[in-house]
């Protein structure tokens, strides 16, 4: 899903900023926030309220019954929160900042980069009705880069379960970033 973001807005509160949504946009966000919410309710609240009435003679069975949802909660949860985040990774310049995590990215994600000078690197791979599809978003500033990624389904909706992955990707491009700084200084 291919959006437009103000960049002095995102930098400011560290999560994209979206100008020009439309309904779709809206309704996609509104059944996000719907199914994490059910999954929060269901996975969390519930088997919570159920320990605090002492309705639970067994806890261990409990809490193997209950895993899963509990799981799906605390997921569905963090997704909440860290929707839409910007990474900052501390950089040396902008013009090596550019140079260095385009290298990195088109090695990690098997793509090519165009070396323009703008202040924000894309790469948007469509969704199938097998694969979900993905979001990288760039930006640079000053010496700080701000990153953020999201997958979505071919119906244009976030996926939930996979901001964990994409927080480890984050931080090993950040790691890989940190280690490439260090060799051109």
């Amino acid at each position: 899903m291919r959006i437009k973001i103000d960049v002095q807005q995102s930098i400011k509160s560290r999560r994209l900023k979206v100008i020009h949504r439309g309904y779709s946009y809206l309704f996609h966000s509104f059944i996000f926030l719907l199914l994490t919410t059910v999954l929060i309710l269901t996975g969390i609240l519930f088997p919570v309220s159920l320990l605090v009435q002492n309705k639970i003679e067994d806890n261990v069975a409990f809490l193997i019954v209950f895993s899963p949802f509990i799981f799906l909660g605390l997921t569905s949860l963090h997704s909440l929160l860290f929707d839409n985040y910007l990474t900052r990774i501390k950089g040396l310049d902008q013009e090596r900042n550019r140079e260095l995590m385009r290298s990195i990215l088109e090695g990690r994600f098997r793509v090519h980069i165009n070396p323009d000078h703008t202040s924000i690197l894309r790469i948007h791979k469509p969704p199938t009705f097998w694969k979900f599809g993905m979001r990288v978003i760039v930006i640079f500033h000053d010496t700080n880069i701000y990153i953020n990624i999201s997958r979505f389904n071919y119906r244009g909706l976030k996926s939930i379960f996979h901001l964990w992955y994409d927080y480890l990707k984050i931080r090993s491009i950040s790691r890989e970033f940190d280690k490439q700084t260090w060799k051109k200084i």
